[in-house]
This record gives structure tokens, sequence and C-alpha cells, in this order.
């Protein structure tokens, strides 16, 4: 726990992954955690879909366009953070997301309804 909260960045991102939850959200909690850091944890495929959740409803990572793309594509993250996050995605991301077969078949449909509305282009 103390190593995830004073650690250094390749060791956050080794505890990240650590099965017992309680470390994994030491490492959220981290003050050296920067945005890229965590942009890179909503891109890993291998961390608990807790921890996805986690940094999907922290506001300070909630705002930037990195974080959002990668838990929007991410096949692990739960489908009530991953479906609202289509709709603040740039047109290009949502095209890309509505053909990926790796994310959930929620989030591709709805990739596709946004784009056959012409959403992504009004705004």
């Amino acid at each position: 726990m103390k190593l995830a909260m004073q650690g250094t960045r390749e060791q956050r991102v080794t505890l990240i992954r650590d099965s017992n939850k309680m470390v994994a959200f030491s490492v959220l909690g981290s003050p050296k955690l920067s945005e890229t850091e965590s942009e890179a944890c909503a891109r890993m495929g291998n961390v608990a879909e807790d921890v996805l959740r986690t940094i999907g409803t922290t506001r300070a990572w909630f705002k930037h366009y990195g974080v959002i793309a990668a838990l929007a594509r991410n096949p692990k993250t739960p489908l009530a953070i991953a479906m609202p996050l289509v709709s603040r995605l740039n047109e290009r991301d949502v095209k890309g997301l509505s053909v990926d077969r790796n994310v959930a078949e929620a989030v591709r449909v709805t990739a596709r309804k946004f784009l056959a509305t012409g959403a992504a282009r009004r705004r």
C-alpha cells in the first residue's frame, strides 16, 4: 500500500494490475498519479472493472479527452460508464468505435446510432 502511494511510475503501473483491489485503489489515490498515467490505466485491458469505474467517475480525470476515449475503447469498461462517453467523442473516434470488434456490442450499436442521427456532425 505504501509503495502504491509513494512508488515510482513503473511501480504504480505494475501495482494497478494487482488482484487486490485495495492496492489498485491506493494507486489511484496516489498524489503522484498524473492524467497521462490515468489514461494509460484506462487503456489497459488487464485491470479490474472497479478500477475503470473509479477512473470514469473521478472528475479530475474525466475532464481529459484521452481518458474518455480510452475508457470508451476499453472492452472491460462497465456499460454504465462507456455508453454516455460515446456522445463526448469526436466523429472520427465514434466511427472507429462503431466498427471496433473489441468493444461491447451495446457500445458499438450506440456509436452507430449516434452516427446515423448525425449528432456527431452537429457538435
